[in-house]
């Protein structure tokens, strides 16, 4: 059993994190009036069911920020799941193999996910009863990725989209940077002053948009080159920039064995 650990950040929302030694991952809990709303499910190895139950009685959604499996283990302990379309195909790849074996403990089997999904769409408005959140469709990390909108405290939720580190555009389901890049020029245009992301440093300043975007638009134009490097889903250039970076296919993404 993985370790986690719980950390309020004001009277109705908390981050779960849940620590791994790949990488730990943040989900995100959110309370209106009527309902609960958690962002996305982790890796599947803490029970997530009962933390969620610790913190709120009101029923619980579950809306996936993508579909990889860092974040979505634990869909099998919750009944109602969302994701966008784009990322169906890749849920179930995932689905199947969770069922299958166990991708990071090997003394406990990741729970069965949930395989009955509601698709989730641009400018979709989540409505927990006080608390509204608007669903942003923001393609480049995977065909689709989300990020959620909290207007009223001028939040926004971003998974893997945006984060103080590196950005991962190489692997299977993936984008190519031209299509990242118009998503993050898309994420400009909202109003936020606070953004959550799924892993790394929280809270993050809007200006990690600005710098993701500057890199992208570096890369896109052919103005760099990133340096070539092996991953475990194979070679791709790498752009650092400030404390960003942009990992991608020289000639496309094709599709791969595994992804992240």
């Amino acid at each position: 059993m993985e370790k986690y650990e719980v950390f309020q950040i004001d009277e109705n929302t908390w981050r779960i994190e849940e620590y791994n030694s790949l990488c730990n991952v943040y989900m995100y809990l959110l309370t209106g009036e009527r309902e609960a709303l958690l962002i996305d499910a982790g890796y599947g190895n803490i029970p997530l069911d009962q933390i969620v139950a610790s913190l709120t009685t009101l029923p619980v959604q579950v809306i996936l920020t993508h579909g990889h499996y860092d974040h979505i283990g634990g869909t099998g302990l919750f009944e109602r799941v969302l994701i966008h379309p784009e990322d169906v195909k890749m849920y179930g790849i995932y689905a199947e193999s969770a069922e299958k074996t166990d991708m990071t403990d090997s003394e406990k089997k990741v729970p069965k996910l949930n395989r009955t999904v509601t698709l989730l769409r641009e400018g979709e408005k989540i409505d927990l009863g006080g608390r509204k959140l608007q669903v942003i469709h923001v393609p480049g990390h995977s065909g689709g990725c989300i990020c959620l909108l909290d207007a009223q405290r001028e939040w926004l939720f971003t998974g893997d989209t945006c984060c103080e580190g590196d950005i991962l555009l190489h692997l299977r389901f993936s984008q190519k940077p031209e299509v990242y890049l118009q998503s993050l020029r898309k994420l400009k245009k909202e109003k936020y002053k606070v953004i959550w992301s799924a892993h790394h440093r929280v809270p993050l300043e809007p200006e990690i948009v600005k710098d993701l975007e500057e890199a992208a638009e570096l890369v896109c134009s052919g103005t760099v080159e990133g340096e070539t490097v092996e991953t475990s889903f194979g070679t791709a250039k790498r752009f650092g920039y400030k404390k960003v970076g942009i990992f991608y296919r020289e000639n496309g993404t094709p599709e791969t064995a595994n992804e992240e």
